[in-house]
């Protein structure tokens, strides 16, 4: 779930959007490893609200920047348009 809310942020989609998307593209999916089975936008949302509401979101990113960092690799934000 974090990787969903990962590529999430980075093309900045709603959790519906997301969960559209994750049907969609089976880019996402391989990254996702999510074969069949894909989380609705409600169980991404509540995810995202735990993870907010003990703090330990920001945990997480601060983490995943940093080893994004230390291996050199930069990440751009976008948006996917139809």
């Amino acid at each position: 779930m974090i990787k969903t809310l990962f590529l999430q942020g980075m093309y900045n989609l709603s959790d519906e959007s997301m969960e559209k998307e994750i049907y969609d593209r089976i880019s996402f999916r391989n990254f996702l490893h999510y074969p069949e089975t894909v989380p609705d936008s409600r169980t991404i949302w509540l995810f995202r609200e735990r993870l907010s509401n003990t703090g330990t979101d920001k945990k997480i990113w601060k983490h995943i920047w940093k080893q994004l960092e230390d291996k050199g690799i930069m990440i751009k934000t976008g948006t996917i348009q139809d």
